[in-house]
């Protein structure tokens, strides 16, 4: 069974911990956050919800692709390049 970024959240609680979950792919929303959590001294964590992969659509959401060699395909390479831009 996988868990989610909330029973995540709930241990952490349980330990005392503030938490807070974000969308790890926005850097306005950790950077609001982080600064909220200045207020709270504590113990903080910050759970990001990411994607795998992301930008990259034939890495997207894809484990078995956690390590690629893309200097082993050229053209996969060209494609994730254009991907990125």
């Amino acid at each position: 069974m996988r868990s989610t970024p909330e029973d995540l959240q709930r241990k952490l609680v349980a330990f005392g911990c503030n938490t807070w979950i974000i969308d790890g792919h926005k850097n306005e929303s950790i950077d609001k956050v982080r600064v909220y959590s200045n207020a709270y001294p504590s113990l903080n964590a910050f759970i990001l919800k990411t994607q795998k992969g992301k930008g990259i659509k034939f890495l997207e959401e894809h484990p078995s692709y956690h390590v690629f060699y893309f200097h082993e395909n050229p053209k996969i390479l060209k494609q994730t390049l254009e991907d990125l831009k």
